[in-house]
């Protein structure tokens, strides 16, 4: 776990407070990414078992705490699925990630 960065998306008053492991493709890396969603009630921490995995077989790993979950903002409105897409969505242009991901989700 000593891979680790923690870090924050601000947009539209909400903080997205995520994880990530590995180089980006932005950053000199490959081209694999992974964004893994936790489900309810958990956080990026449910993923800690297979984030040093992912990262060592070269995947970019972002796991990001979803709005009202973890370290991330718990605001009055937007848990809709379109508004909270759209905060991932932003996450992976934020991390400058242009090319496919992988997308893998955990219950909700």
């Amino acid at each position: 776990m000593d891979q680790l960065q923690h870090d924050v998306l601000k947009r539209d008053g909400v903080w997205i407070h995520y994880v990530k492991s590995g180089t980006s493709r932005r950053q000199g890396g490959g081209n694999r990414t992974i964004v893994l969603l936790h489900g309810w009630p958990q956080t990026w921490w449910e993923w800690r078992y297979i984030i040093e995995p992912l990262r060592s077989e070269g995947w970019f790993v972002v796991a990001p705490d979803y709005r009202g979950a973890g370290s991330s903002s718990k605001p009055d409105g937007g848990y809709d699925k379109q508004t909270m897409a759209s905060d991932i969505k932003a996450l992976i242009e934020h991390l400058g990630v242009d090319t496919p991901v992988t997308l893998v989700g955990h219950d909700l």
